[in-house]
Formats: C-alpha cells, structure tokens, sequence
C-alpha cells in the first residue's frame, strides 16, 4: 500500500511528503474524535482512498489538500496536534534523535526541510560536515555551528546549482575545495574560502528579510516536538526548550557575525 501511495502521490502532483503528514494528521484526529470517521493508523486502503479524496478536494479532502497548518485550522481542536515548522510539514527525520535536526528545521527559511542543511545526515554520521568534529545527535552541543556551516557552505551550492547527492555532508564528494575550484573553472575568478562564507552569509540574511516582509517567523518549531518519543531507538528523547534556546541563541551568534 505504501508503494501504490507513492506512486499515486507523483501521478497525481502531489508531494509524498506533505501528503503523508496531512494523512497521518488525519488519522491522529480521528483518533481523538475530531473528524467524525473511522481512520486509522495502519489502514493502507484508507491511505490510498484519502490521497485521491485530497487530489480531487472532495469531502475532507477538501480540508486536507491545505496542509496540516490551515487545516488545523479548520477543524475544531486540532491546532495543538498539527505537526509543521513555519508551515511546512517535516520529512522522516524526527528532531527528538537528531537534535541538530531540530535547529535546522526551526532557523530554515523554507520551514522543516531536510535539505537546507542537511543535518540529518551530519547528526547520523556523528561528525561536523566540513571538519573532523565529534557530532552526538542527542546533544546540542556543537549544532549550532554545524547548522550554521551547512547553512552557509549550501547557500554556495545552491547558488552553483550543484545537486546534493554531489555534495552530501561528510561524504561530499563536492565540498568546499571542490566547490571553490568548480566556481573558478566556470567564471575565471578566483575566489578564496572566507570571502564566499561572507558572500553567503549576506545571501542568507537577504533571504531572512524577505522571510520577515512575508510574514514568516525567524524560527519556528513544532510544540510537539518537546513531547518524548515513545518508541524506538530515541526513545523518551525530546527537545527540551532550554538545551534548544541556548542553541538557537548560539546559532543566532554566528550567524550575527557576518
């Protein structure tokens, strides 16, 4: 069912992403008696029924097909369970066991995506994407930096347009050497290290503005994030407010230096 959903969802235009975030978040409503139906996690037939109720907008499809912030809003009750980061819903990384993650969700300017800084992939390999640094992705020691470097050295590779499979964290192969010999390959300038950090760091604050003149908050993380995990490896893992306040303090300092 879930490969017949996923299919579905790009024959249909529609995100996997996101489209699986509405659906869970419908079935956690109707757990809790907030739509009146009989959605249940688990239920694959259900999966596939809803996906093409939200394609077409017909019934809570309808609803649905806005995300799982303006559908919160409008279903009575349901805005403290939505899961979402300036509006976006998250990918499969849960930030409660890579807190890393969780910075990089709150501070990007798309909201919780995976590939502004790709910090799933630092906190998981348990090292600094660019240096030999010791990464634990169940403390926040150290992410701010790291989220910070990542959101610096992607800010470049975006601007190259260079895809992230050639420029993964840790593995690369295209990181900051590599990136630096390719700008000066394809423009004939010379461009050293620090002069395109500081480049990039305006570029990000230029985004921030631009952010701020839409309306959107500088961070933003999901309340629900704070709960405990319940099962797996992460298990009774959170985001505590204080740990994640400091960080994102410590993230603001860096950035601020620029």
């Amino acid at each position: 069912m879930v490969i017949e959903a996923n299919d579905l969802c790009d024959r249909l235009g529609m995100d996997t992403i996101s489209a699986g975030n509405v659906v869970a978040f419908a079935m956690a409503c109707c757990e809790r008696g907030l739509i009146d139906a009989d959605f249940r996690f688990g239920d694959g037939e259900f999966l596939v029924r809803l996906l093409r109720l939200i394609a077409r907008r017909e019934g809570i499809g309808d609803v649905l097909a806005e995300g799982v912030r303006r559908a919160s809003q409008k279903i009575k009750g349901a805005e403290p369970i939505a899961v979402h980061c300036k509006r976006l819903e998250p990918p499969g990384y849960d930030p409660r066991g890579l807190k890393g993650v969780a910075l990089a969700y709150a501070v990007s300017p798309r909201g919780a995506c995976h590939l502004r800084h790709v910090a799933y992939r630092s906190n998981m390999a348990g090292r600094h994407p660019f240096e030999d640094e010791a990464i634990d992705r169940l403390s926040f020691r150290g992410q701010a930096k790291l989220v910070w470097d990542s959101e610096v050295f992607y800010t470049f590779a975006d601007s190259l347009v260079i895809c992230r499979f050639l420029s993964l964290p840790v593995d690369g192969p295209v990181l900051w050497g590599e990136a630096l010999k390719a700008f000066k390959a394809c423009t004939g300038l010379e461009l050293d290290k620090s002069r395109a950090i500081e480049l990039c760091a305006g570029i990000c604050r230029r985004i921030d503005r631009f952010n701020e003149a839409c309306g959107l908050p500088a961070y933003d993380l999901s309340p629900r994030f704070h709960e405990p995990l319940k099962r797996g490896a992460s298990k009774g893992q959170s985001v505590l407010k204080g740990e994640f306040e400091e960080a994102l303090r410590e993230y603001l300092r860096f950035k601020s230096g620029f």
